[in-house]
């Protein structure tokens, strides 16, 4: 009897000590997922280059950083939770349907010249990039671009 219940003992040490090998994975894990969170937070809200975080299917905006704010002089509150072709960022909505097909074509795209109305009715001309960004299992667009009358008018 006392030989059962020491190999019973033995086998719960070792469930337990084997749950907190486990817990302590979990917990490196977590940080380390917690930090690239926090490297891409502060990478995407600093960045000098516009940035805009959509779903794909809706055009719902996720999230922008000021530099994609400011350009299209829109704050970033008038600007998250809506619409890009409701608000009418898109000139052309076509160039839209366009991107997509090649952001899934091609799983990124790189200088795709449209053009984007600001919040003033201003059309500015925009190099934009792109990638897919999978948060929970969705895919989201991440896009960056610039105004290339400012790019052209920085580099000369």
């Amino acid at each position: 009897m006392s030989t059962l219940k020491n190999k019973r003992k033995s086998e719960l040490i070792e469930i337990i000590e084997s749950l907190e090998m486990q817990v302590q994975e979990f917990k490196s894990n977590e940080d380390i997922l917690l930090r690239s969170e926090e490297k891409f937070s502060k990478t995407f809200n600093s960045s000098p280059g516009p940035m805009i975080i959509s779903e794909i299917e809706t055009g719902n905006i996720i999230d922008v950083n000021r530099s994609f704010a400011n350009m299209i002089m829109y704050s970033r509150e008038e600007l998250i939770g809506k619409n890009v072709l409701e608000l009418n960022l898109w000139v052309n909505p076509k160039d839209r349907e366009k991107y997509i097909k090649k952001m899934r074509d091609d799983k990124g795209v790189s200088n795709l010249e449209i053009e984007l109305r600001t919040k003033s009715g201003d059309i500015i001309a925009t190099l934009i990039s792109g990638e897919i960004l999978t948060i929970k299992d969705k895919p989201y667009l991440l896009t960056s671009g610039n105004n290339r009358a400012q790019a052209v008018g920085n580099s000369t």
